[in-house]
């Protein structure tokens, strides 16, 4: 070994117990800090609900409110805010305070990063790091919430080379939440890495930098850092993520230029999103071909705008689905009107008695058949050309197993490749999956490839094939009124009612047990819900509702 290596070995080791002693010494001050009281008298926490990129969700949550005196570190919340909203759509996985620290850090607390159920955190939740500053009085407290529904990736996913640390050499990466790089990676050795590295972009090709994830060299582990808000539930695709926390924007920049400031043998990944995205607006008919004269349309709208999407009338065709579509554009999104060609009936004398029934706006815009079922969008063909059968549930709809089924890892269900066994369940806990696309056994049998979105599951997120036979899996969702028009709550949960058939203004929640009478039933996307007699709207979920007085 050269005069120079050891040199640089002892340079190194100093340096690395200087930095352990620094941080011995500022989470010393820190911890320190936590149990001084910040000011006397009372303090307000008043909660919000959001979801794990930083979007506010309506729900209970919002304004509710806590006041206990200033020395108190811990909040019971139990009573205040659920672990679960709109009938679990949204699962609670994280939250943080608006308390700064010096650096004006807000530190973001991970439920399963620390191992414990939300439930679990709610009886014992800290709010003492960072500390109040003196005088404050009120301080905000955002629960986030993971949507199930969403297609939104849940953590940011690093690159093979972001992952590999090399020792002496520091590794940046510029990619999206996906992994997906958007401009090469740059490889420094250590001595040589810029002291402020003035080609780092904020902004570029369309791409805005929103969040960076540090993997500092053993034992320190990785930080996630976001801006101004949280960002992919400040998670990522490691085993040792040891520090979540929002920055200010002029902290952010001081992350990304200048780099020295991390340890030798880290990797910087820059995250950047989309701030414009593509809505594409199409018209089809039956057999998916455009309709002559309605061109597809497409607009670049920012990221975050809301947008509006009307069926036209179109002369020779009915409308199949919605006739309205509404949102917020939070990715590239393509909306599609489908419409059926219409059949003229052959023409009747006055004499034969014949009538024609021309369907209303409302049962076209719901696709209500005249006895009362809805119907959906036939499925799709499989890749070699065949029709699927009619029973076959579209793709994108949501499925449970009503016997014991697997999950396997091909479509021709060998034992070697089984990925989970799902138990047969009772109806409330029957396992459901979203059908994402099919295909066919060499027997010639229909398989759904579906993604397993039972959330509390250990299985959650797990993708494979399973059975379509009706005898084991159905739709979740009921397309048929119940023939008595009455409807019974089976989640012990209850459900709640909306104004809105988008499950928009919750209005009132009925308990588990309660009879309730429905007017009709509405088609929304794939699912359905029911519109009670007093115009109110539930959830057409066979796991949390059933027909008749049960």
């Amino acid at each position: 070994m050269s005069d120079k290596t050891v040199r640089f070995s002892l340079i190194r080791t100093v340096r690395l117990l200087v930095t352990f002693a620094v941080t011995i010494v500022f989470w010393g001050l820190l911890s320190h800090q936590s149990i001084v009281k910040a000011a006397d008298g009372d303090v307000t926490y008043q909660m919000h609900s959001i979801d794990i990129y930083g979007n506010p969700i309506d729900s209970e949550v919002n304004g509710k409110k806590m006041v206990v005196s200033a020395d108190t570190n811990f909040l019971d919340v139990t009573k205040l805010v659920p672990t679960t909203l709109d009938n679990n759509r949204y699962v609670a996985v994280g939250y943080y305070h608006d308390n700064q620290s010096g650096q004006e850090m807000m530190y973001y607390r991970d439920f399963a990063d620390r191992n414990k159920t939300a439930a679990e955190f709610f009886t014992r939740l800290e709010v003492y790091n960072p500390a109040r500053k003196a005088g404050d009085t009120e301080v905000e407290i955002y629960f986030a919430y993971k949507d199930t529904q969403s297609a939104k990736p849940d953590q940011i996913t690093l690159t093979p080379g972001a992952l590999e640390r090399e020792a002496g050499k520091i590794k940046t990466f510029y990619t999206d939440v996906h992994g997906n790089e958007l401009k090469p990676s740059v490889s420094y050795e250590f001595e040589d890495v810029p002291d402020v590295d003035s080609t780092f972009e904020r902004e570029f090709n369309g791409y805005r930098y929103v969040a960076a994830v540090i993997r500092n060299p053993r034992p320190y582990g990785t930080y996630v850092y976001s801006e101004s808000g949280i960002y992919a539930n400040m998670a990522t695709n490691v085993e040792d993520l040891l520090f979540q926390a929002i920055l200010q924007p002029r902290y952010m920049n001081g992350v990304a230029v200048r780099l020295k400031q991390h340890e030798a043998g880290s990797t910087a990944t820059f995250i950047y999103e989309k701030v414009v995205h593509t809505l594409t607006v199409e018209y089809l008919d039956e057999t998916g071909k455009p309709i002559p004269g309605y061109p597809t349309k497409i607009q670049e709208l920012k990221t975050g705008s809301d947008f509006s999407a009307e069926a036209p009338e179109i002369s020779g065709y009915t409308l199949i689905g919605d006739k309205k579509v509404t949102g917020k554009l939070t990715e590239d999104q393509k909306i599609t009107f489908k419409y059926q060609k219409k059949v003229t009936p052959p023409a009747t004398n006055n004499n034969g008695g014949g009538t024609i029934t021309r369907p209303t706006e409302e049962s076209r815009t719901n696709s209500v058949q005249p006895d009362g079922t809805v119907e959906f969008p036939a499925p799709k063909e499989l890749p070699d050309g065949t029709q699927l059968p009619n029973y076959a549930a579209t793709q994108g709809t949501v499925v449970y197993a009503t016997k014991a089924i697997y999950m396997y890892k091909d479509p021709n269900f060998k034992k070697g490749q089984r990925i989970v066994k799902y138990p047969k369940a009772k109806r409330v806990h029957r396992p459901m999956f979203v059908v994402t696309s099919y295909a066919r056994s060499a027997s010639g049998a229909l398989r759904y490839r579906v993604k397993d979105v039972n959330h509390q599951s250990k299985t959650a997120g797990k993708v494979g094939y399973i059975t379509a036979n009706l005898k084991f899996v159905v739709k979740v969702y009921y397309t048929s009124m119940p023939k008595d028009k009455r409807i019974t709550v089976i989640s012990k949960n209850g459900v709640n009612a909306y104004r809105n058939a988008n499950l928009t203004k919750k209005v009132k929640q009925y308990k588990s047990g309660s009879h309730l009478k429905v007017k009709k039933i509405v088609k929304h996307n794939l699912t359905t819900r029911y519109q009670l007699s007093n115009g109110y709207y539930i959830t057409g979920n066979k796991k949390l509702v059933i027909h008749g007085n049960y």
